[in-house]
Order: C-alpha cells, then structure tokens, then sequence
C-alpha cells in the first residue's frame, strides 16, 4: 500500500497533473533546445553499427502502425518505434546530459511516438516531456548513484520518467500512475558490463527503457 503523503506518490500526481501553463518560459526553450538536439543525435545514429539489426526484426513483425521509425520511415507499435528511435539517438553519446546520463535519449522519443499515437499538440508534447524529465531528475537527485557497482542508471532510472511521459499522455490518474511506477520497476535493468567489454549493446538500455515507460503507463488504464 502507498501512502498518499509518500513521495511516489507526489511523483505521480505532479507528474500526471503537470500543464503547460505551470512551466517557465526558461525551462520551455531549453527543452525545445534539447529537442532540437535530439534529433540531430537520430540522424546522425540512423545508420550507425548495429541498429539496422535492431531495426529489422521489427519491420518484420507486422502489427498497427501506430508511430513513425525516424529517418529510415515506415510505420511500428507506439513503444517499438520509441524504443527503436532512443537506439538511434543515443548511438554516438552526442546527445545533452539533463543531468540524468542521457536521459533525453530515452524521454524525447517516447514522447514523439507517444503523442504521434494521441494526436497532441506541440504544447502536450513539451508538457508530457518536461513532467517525465522532472520525475527522472528528482529520481536521480535522491540517492548517490555509483557506476561502478555494475548497474547502468540508464535502464534503471530511465524507465520511470519514460512512465511518467506516457502516463501524461494517457491521462491516467495518479493512483494509476503509482501503478505504472509500480510495473516500471519490476522491469528496470541494465548492466555496465557492455561498456567494458566494449560491444555495441550499451544503447540497447535506452531503447528498453522508452519501451518498458510505455508498456507500463498503458497496462493500468482502463480498457
């Protein structure tokens, strides 16, 4: 049982109750800032060593179209071309630190397909991007996160403001979002170990986190 007063859920509901009109001007151009690089990063990453690999298994899957793949194009379930489009972005490490490592990697994808999928504004999709980025930092800030004890923050904390985006964007309650932090963190992982044995996999983590975000906001909404 979560308490109402306990800090998952002040996460949840200022995650979901979040509007454009509460954010300052400031905070809303460094983030389109952010954006901007962002997609920069896809390009660059479109076509960098092992994501055609990652890409295809999902071209062949079939399935709704429900958001667009970046650059190469053609159409995928909202949280495989969220996953596949964080793989790109992060693939040369060029992306803005926000101050959670690469956390923009994983949020702003999960955000475009996610409002791609409802159809939202440019408005909706700031304000559902800034309410996760919120939750991943004050996340991040709340305990001393070492790298070296061999758990990757990426695919641990990622995963939660990947929940928040997505929460926002269905418009869960608060007690559904609790339940959505809940899922996230029965599937939060990620291990170091790709980058000493230095193989192509470390961008994989983004990739899972903008999925497992998505997968986890949408089970607790009602049918």
């Amino acid at each position: 049982m979560i308490l109402k007063n306990s800090a998952v859920a002040a996460l949840a509901e200022n995650a979901v109750k979040t509007r454009f009109e509460d954010l300052g001007k400031e905070t809303i151009e460094t983030i389109k800032g952010r954006f901007i690089d962002i997609m920069g990063c896809a390009i660059g990453g479109a076509n960098a060593p092992g994501n055609r690999r990652v890409d295809r298994p999902y071209q062949g899957m079939g399935g709704k179209g429900e958001a667009t793949i970046l650059i190469h194009g053609g159409k995928a379930l909202v949280q495989d071309a969220a996953m596949l489009n964080a793989v790109m972005v992060r693939s040369y490490d060029f992306e803005e630190q926000s101050p959670v490592a690469h956390q923009n990697a994983s949020v702003m994808p999960t955000a475009l397909a996610m409002c791609e999928l409802k159809q939202l504004s440019g408005k909706d999709f700031l304000t559902a991007l800034i309410a996760g980025v919120d939750v991943g930092n004050r996340i991040y800030d709340s305990f001393d996160f070492d790298f070296f004890r061999g758990w990757d923050n990426i695919g641990s904390l990622h995963t939660f403001a990947c929940a928040a985006v997505a929460g926002h964007v269905l418009k869960l309650t608060p007690t559904q979002m609790r339940n959505a932090f809940g899922l996230a963190l029965h599937q939060t992982a990620g291990s170091i170990a790709s980058y000493w044995d230095c193989d192509m996999t470390f961008k994989l983590d983004n990739g899972f986190a903008a999925r497992t975000g998505i997968f986890a906001a949408e089970w607790p909404k009602p049918g």
